[in-house]
């Protein structure tokens, strides 16, 4: 697991270090007070960009447009050329991120497009073609595996090396954009036998549910009425988002999940079973998860997490925000002192 978290010259960060992480970590805090950002630079620390417009429209949901000078946006104050973000493990593995605005790379540089991996298409890098660049810098485990992009601004075409499969995988959900922004592999999760630990668990908030299948791109949901199934999207925003949930964290087995505004369509009194279905998940298939809330309520039952942490963001805060451990929480609780946002 990810024990601490660098982030510099992100967005509205200028400096960051978020120690202490745990097996669930949960950002909370005021509009603009940088809970997404922080899932974004983990973001991009672990993802393969196929491009950086499709990056970009992944967690911001904007289009990149060259014109616009849009990749000045992602640096503290528009100002910085560099922003580096820095994980590390309990394991003493780092994982680290360098995305350089204003890059000169070797004359003669060979690298290939993103999309075309044989050697027969390595080009050797010609300054005269890649003006504006930009240069994208992944390297895991003290350098023995890195994995490089250089970014043509103009066009946004990408010229890279292969990404290490060594990399550890990362998703990452939109609770508020759910259908846009990512749906789990459902014929995965039939493939690795899944699908009835997630139809018992799907049950536990709505009893009626009778039946769990595929029709190869989605799930279908059947009711004890006897009526046709029904695309798991017609039904509500609270159920398609526990799937979804539940569903990413199977599917991430020893990596990584970010999860996004994780009540959004979850009915209140649900939160409690919700929270402990994504623990015993989390601990049975070693799943680190970061979460960001807005709701008060979900933080009241954060003590039901066996390994968690809360992270109240703040600029105002010395180290930009304050740590409250599982046994914190509980206590705030008794004492009745539990809207920490």
């Amino acid at each position: 697991m990810i024990k601490k978290l660098v982030i510099d010259n992100y967005k509205l960060f200028e400096h960051i270090e978020l120690n202490d992480l745990a097996r669930v970590n949960i950002f909370t805090g005021d509009n603009n007070s940088g809970k997404s950002t922080i899932l974004e630079a983990i973001l991009f620390a672990f993802v393969d960009l196929g491009s950086l417009a499709r990056g970009l429209r992944k967690f911001s949901g904007i289009v990149y447009r060259p014109e616009l000078n849009e990749i000045s946006r992602l640096f503290y104050n528009d100002a910085k050329n560099k922003f580096l973000v820095k994980a590390m493990y309990d394991n003493n593995k780092v994982l680290e991120l360098l995305f350089e605005k204003n890059y000169e790379p070797t004359l003669g540089q060979l690298l290939v497009l993103n999309d075309q991996r044989s050697p027969q298409n390595a080009v050797n890098f010609n300054n005269a073609n890649w003006q504006p660049y930009c240069r994208y810098v992944s390297t895991w485990d003290s350098k023995v595996y890195t994995w490089e992009h250089v970014i043509d601004m103009g066009t946004t075409q990408i010229r890279s090396n292969t990404r290490p499969s060594v990399l550890p995988n990362i998703i990452f959900i939109k609770c508020n954009q759910l259908l846009q922004s990512y749906y789990p592999e459902f014929n995965e999760l039939i493939k690795q036998n899944k699908k009835p630990e997630l139809l018992e668990l799907v049950q536990k908030f709505d009893a009626r549910i009778t039946s769990l299948e595929t029709n190869g791109f989605e799930f279908l949901i059947g009711y004890d009425d006897g009526k046709p199934m029904k695309p798991l999207r017609y039904l509500g925003d609270g159920i398609n988002n526990i799937v979804c949930i539940a569903s990413v964290i199977m599917l991430a087995e020893n990596s990584i999940c970010l999860i996004d505004e994780i009540e959004v369509g979850v009915y209140y009194k649900k939160f409690p079973e919700l929270i402990k279905c994504i623990d015993e998940l989390c601990n049975k298939y070693n799943v680190q998860l970061f979460i960001t809330t807005h709701s008060s309520d979900v933080i009241t039952y954060v003590n039901n997490f066996t390994d968690g942490a809360v992270f109240k963001l703040n600029p105002k805060f010395k180290e930009g925000y304050i740590r409250r451990g599982i046994k914190e929480i509980s206590e705030l609780i008794a004492d009745g002192d539990v809207d920490v946002r």
